[in-house]
Formats: structure tokens, sequence, C-alpha cells
């Protein structure tokens, strides 16, 4: 039986006059897919704990658009899952080689407010170690239109480091469209797989088809949240339309769900 949806909060942030910058380029004519993952957190100093299913989470997620006809571009879990590969040049990253050189992206593990978690320390300039901070990355200039961060709290509305909008906003927002996560604490389950269910044969728009994983499989305390364009809407290629690039983040839709 689906759980009923118990509580939608929605908020929405207009910046007007924002400079413009230069649209990402999207390579429209190949769907790619890559997913990383963190269970063994042992070498990480700050005495995180080991998780049990994000391997099964991001890989159910990258099978299963596979078995769509998505590229497969890489899985990537514990050791060779680096910060790096999420982070922007400027601060010694290769977003360009890794999560900005596909479609849609997939991490798995820890978080909070203003990062999300890693094992092994592979920071591009060692300044946020262990961490990919919300300052470090820049995402969508080249090919990112989606990311989901299924790691705890990284969406959370409220923060001393500012509200989700001015953590995970602009300058994030560089042709992303859309940002999926967790408002609060959630359990360590596996989402991936019933995600991509929801947006393909439920022919449900992306955000909804998160949200409803949730809801099937999270616990009531949990809420499920994602952070987008008020123009991105939509739905996975092949199953609904899709809106432009978000170049600015100067309007954007955060909500969350209880599951």
């Amino acid at each position: 039986m689906v759980k009923q949806k118990v509580l939608w909060v929605c908020f929405v942030l207009l910046i007007l006059a924002v400079p413009a910058v230069q649209a990402g380029a999207d390579d429209v004519d190949t769907k790619e897919r890559g997913v990383e993952w963190v269970k063994d957190y042992s070498g990480n100093p700050d005495g995180w704990g080991n998780l049990a299913n994000t391997k099964d989470d991001a890989e159910s997620f990258y099978n299963a658009l596979g078995n769509l006809g998505w590229r497969r571009v890489f899985d990537y879990g514990d050791a060779l899952t680096w910060e790096s590969d999420f982070e922007k040049s400027s601060v010694g990253g290769s977003d360009a080689t890794y999560i900005d050189g596909l479609d849609f992206a997939y991490f798995s593990g820890h978080g909070t407010p203003t990062g999300f978690i890693f094992g092994t320390n592979h920071d591009g300039d060692g300044s946020q170690t262990y961490r990919v901070h919300f300052s470090e990355a820049n995402w969508g200039d080249l090919d990112l239109e989606w990311i989901v961060l299924s790691a705890c709290q990284v969406l959370q509305y409220d923060d001393p480091a500012g509200n989700v909008f001015n953590r995970w906003g602009y300058p994030v927002f560089k042709g992303l469209h859309m940002i999926l996560g967790y408002d609060t604490v959630a359990q360590d389950s596996v989402i991936g797989g019933t995600f991509v269910n929801y947006m393909t044969t439920g022919g449900r728009k992306i955000k909804d088809a998160w949200t409803q994983a949730n809801i099937d499989i999270q616990p009531s305390w949990a809420y499920s949240a994602y952070l987008r364009g008020c123009n991105n809407d939509e739905w996975l290629p092949g199953y609904g339309s899709q809106g432009p690039d978000d170049d600015t983040g100067s309007c954007l839709v955060w909500a969350r769900v209880q599951s």
C-alpha cells in the first residue's frame, strides 16, 4: 500500500537583475548518467559511521536507467569516490570530466546542510577535506541537468550558513535544472530504482517521482526535498518535456514532502 502524502511545503526565491552567464553546452544527443557512493567511512576522521545500502541505492538508479538505454559513464564507490569529481576547476576540482559530463548524477552517502561527505580525502585544493562544500560546486555549465544527493539534510531549508537558496542556489545553478535530496535526516535505504520506475512506467515528473519513492520507502519522520529552477518542473527525457537550462539561479523553487 502506498502511504499518503502528509505534508507538502514549498518556497520560491525570485531575484531580479542577476547578471547573465553563458548557457551550458548541453550534449542533447546522448543521455548519460553516473553514480558515486560511499559505504566505508572508516577513513574519515570525523567519526561518520559506515552505511549499508548506499551501493545498492546508487546502483539501482544506475542500472534502471542503463536498462532504458542511458549511456553507462561511471559507477564509483568508496576509495574511487572523490570530492574533486564534484568540484569546480577554480578550487582544483575536475567536475568537467566527471559530474558535469553527465545529464543525471546520483550520490549516496552521508550529508550535512553545507555539503556531502566522503570516506577518503581527495579534495581539489585541500580547503574542505572529506566533503563537497556548496561553495565548491558550479553545476550545469557543461552538461549536468539533474543530480540526486541521497544524503541527509543537504537540502535542509535553514542553517547558520544560510537558507537553502543561499547555499545551493546561485552560483551552484549554472545550467543545472534540479537538485533532489533531503531536508531532514533520512534512513539508509535503497531509493534509486523505485525513483526511476516512477519517472518512467509511473509517468511522473522528476520531482514527483523522487518524493513518491521516498513516501513508499522512507519512514514518516523523513522529509525528501528538491530545489529546482522555476521553469524546470519537468519529466525525464522521453517521458515528457524539459525546461531550459537555469543559468543564473535567479528563480528557484524549494519544497519538502513528508514520507
